[in-house]
């Protein structure tokens, strides 16, 4: 029986795995590959240095900006190199798909969902509007994340001495997604829609 990612996390945990800038080891998820998509992560590298969106212009600390109610972080999480914060927002994802959720499996749920036309597009006449459906049924809930995001960074000594543990997993479930999610944009694989659907989801959580 395949384990459930609870127990996939225990485990890793349990047998010593530290998730570090010094040791950028792998954390591995049901069904995941050993190692990560070497040109995948240099392109999430690149969107965080980038800093629209995530820094809202020159000047600003590192947050995130045009949500909503503007989160500036400061719970050390904003201090970690780009290349830990690249693996984190990865291996977010790969937890996010492992969990039925993402771009990739929206557009999965949408081609299957029942298509509606007419003056039934968009409504909830006859059924649940399609498009709203797969959404809601792709979006992973934060206290979902929250969870494997306490698990993930337990070990790593930046978060053992933060004094904010609990705004440091808010930060990283939120500039992870925000970070693949735009890299999926800039690749044009996932519209802006998705992202900030995404994005004030998990903001308002």
């Amino acid at each position: 029986m395949r384990c459930n990612w609870i127990c996939a996390a225990l485990l890793v945990i349990s047998l010593g795995a530290t998730v570090s800038a010094q040791s950028q080891q792998q954390f591995l998820l049901p069904g995941q590959s050993e190692t990560r998509n070497a040109g995948v992560v240099q392109s999430l590298v690149n969107v965080i240095n980038t800093p629209l969106g995530r820094r809202g212009g020159a000047g600003k600390s590192l947050g995130m900006y045009g949500f909503g109610s503007d989160i500036v972080y400061r719970s050390g999480y904003e201090n970690l190199d780009p290349q830990t914060m690249a693996q984190w927002a990865y291996d977010l994802h790969q937890f996010i798909l492992s969990s039925g959720g993402g771009w990739e499996k929206y557009q999965e749920y949408l081609r299957a969902a029942p298509q509606k036309s007419g003056l039934l597009a968009g409504s909830d006449i006859g059924g649940p509007d399609p498009v709203s459906a797969s959404w809601a049924k792709s979006f992973v809930p934060y206290n979902k994340q929250r969870a494997f995001a306490r698990m993930y960074w337990e070990n790593n000594p930046a978060f053992k001495q933060s004094g904010a543990k609990d705004d440091w997993v808010r930060d990283s479930i939120l500039d992870g997604n925000y970070v693949y999610c735009q890299y999926q944009q800039d690749a044009h694989i996932a519209d802006a829609t998705y992202k900030d659907s995404v994005m004030g989801a998990l903001i308002q959580k």
